[in-house]
């Protein structure tokens, strides 16, 4: 006599009625696979994840931006003093016209210049009023257009000196210039770098007036590097929105804001971000939140 044995398959044909009906038996090798099947269902699964969807990702969206800024030594690579140097162009443009004072409504009478560029009729300067501080030069100017650096840092400048002068030059006792080398990165949704662009804070800080006060001489914003990758557009404007006595009337210190505003645009989307700094005629430098 056989022994018997029991056959799951055999009794799930019965509880089924499938016995005796050919094709629809569920055999040994069927009911196995079933078996399998529910293992790896319900049994859990250590270690493993179902994988998250992907939002859709766009090469034109900008996501992330990054600004970095560096302290250097400027004095041994740019000619930003005397005769042709980084704001003199701006003096000769200044004293070429007469200059009107925006607080006063009145016109300051140009300096003549010489056939060599010596400076004829030196201004007075207990005409000065140093506790009244103006800005001389440009207060909106850009430094990149469509991608490409417009050329015009020589004369487009801003100043933080006392009222009554024509031009930096006016003032005695100037430090050497200091500046801030600015990177600025924008990285779209894939964290590839679409647009940098490096650019120059100079300013020149310490002038005095009968060995009072401390002004800034000019300051400007100089492009040093652009990248931009295809399909986007990068200007770049600064603006002067106001320069001020940071000291006392006695003891008076020039300072100013520049405010540089950056506009990336492409296909699908525009950004504009800007970024404030602080200057002084101390020479003291500030990134503003």
């Amino acid at each position: 006599m056989k022994p018997v044995f029991f056959k799951p398959w055999a009794w799930l044909n019965g509880v089924l009625g499938f016995a005796g009906r050919g094709s629809l038996r569920i055999s040994r090798g069927v009911f196995l696979w079933i078996g399998i099947l529910l293992l790896c269902v319900f049994l859990p699964h250590e270690g493993v994840t179902k994988p998250k969807k992907k939002p859709k990702r766009d090469y034109f969206k900008i996501d992330h931006t990054l600004t970095e800024i560096y302290e250097e030594s400027l004095i041994q690579t740019f000619n930003v003093v005397g005769s042709g140097g980084i704001g003199s162009s701006a003096c000769e443009d200044w004293l070429a016209r007469p200059q009107q004072d925006d607080s006063a409504g009145s016109s300051i009478p140009a300096k003549e210049i010489g056939d060599e560029g010596e400076v004829l009729n030196p201004i007075n300067t207990a005409d000065m009023v140093l506790d009244k501080i103006i800005n001389m030069g440009q207060k909106v100017w850009q430094v990149v257009a469509n991608g490409q650096p417009v050329s015009q840092f020589k004369s487009a400048v801003a100043t933080a000196i006392p009222q009554g002068a024509r031009c930096w030059w006016d003032l005695e006792g100037w430090w050497e210039p200091r500046s801030r080398l600015v990177s600025v990165t924008f990285k779209n949704v894939y964290r590839w770098e679409v647009v940098k662009l490096t650019y120059r804070i100079i300013w020149l800080p310490g002038g005095q007036v009968r060995n009072r006060g401390r002004y800034v001489g000019y300051a400007t914003v100089q492009p040093v590097s652009v990248k931009v990758r295809w399909g986007f557009h990068l200007n770049v404007e600064v603006h002067v929105p106001t320069v001020f006595n940071q000291g006392t009337a006695d003891d008076p210190i020039g300072a100013m804001l520049l405010q540089v505003n950056y506009r990336v645009s492409s296909l699908l989307n525009v950004v504009d971000q800007g970024q404030a700094f602080h200057v002084n005629g101390l020479g003291q430098f500030k990134r503003l939140p």
